[in-house]
C-alpha cells in the first residue's frame, strides 16, 4: 500500500516540476521577445542585442565620440532609454549617415550587400567623424 501511494505521490511530483519548467519556459521566452528591438528603419529588423550593441558602441559612439543620450531619449524617472523614440533629431541624421554609408559602400566600393557593423565596410561612422560629433574641417 505504502509503495503505490509513493508511485502515485512521484507522479504527481513529476507532473508538478514539469509544469513548473514549462511556465518558467513561456515567461523567458515572452519576456525576451518584448526585448527585441523596434522602430529599426536602416538596421536589419531580425538583429540580434549582441550584434546592436556593438554596432550602437563601436561604430556610432566610438566613430562619434558619443553615449546613447545624443540619439536616444532617457526616461529619467526609471533611468532606462526609450531606444525605440524619434523625439531626437539626431537619431533621424544617424540614420541618413547610414543609408549614405551603405550607398558609398555599394556604390565605389563593389559591396553588393554592406551591412552597416560589417568589419568589410570601408566607409564607416569614423572615415570622416573620428570620433566627434560633426565631423571637423580638413585642411
Amino acid at each position: 500500500m505504502y509503495s503505490r501511494i509513493l508511485k502515485i505521490t512521484g507522479k504527481k511530483n513529476s507532473i508538478l516540476i514539469l509544469l513548473i519548467c514549462l511556465s518558467i519556459i513561456a515567461i523567458s521566452a515572452t519576456s525576451r521577445q518584448d526585448d527585441k528591438p523596434v522602430n529599426l528603419k536602416v538596421l536589419p529588423k531580425d538583429i540580434g542585442e549582441k550584434e546592436l550593441n556593438k554596432i550602437m558602441v563601436e561604430d556610432c559612439g566610438d566613430g562619434l565620440g558619443v553615449t546613447c543620450d545624443y540619439c536616444h531619449v532617457e526616461n529619467k524617472a526609471i533611468k532606462k532609454f526609450d531606444y525605440a523614440s524619434d523625439a531626437k533629431s539626431e537619431k533621424d541624421t544617424a540614420r541618413s549617415m547610414m543609408r549614405m554609408t551603405l550607398e558609398l559602400n555599394k556604390k565605389y566600393f563593389g559591396q553588393n550587400q554592406p551591412v552597416i557593423g560589417d568589419t568589410t565596410m570601408l566607409i564607416t561612422c569614423y572615415t570622416c567623424h573620428h570620433g566627434f560629433p560633426v565631423p571637423k574641417e580638413r585642411k
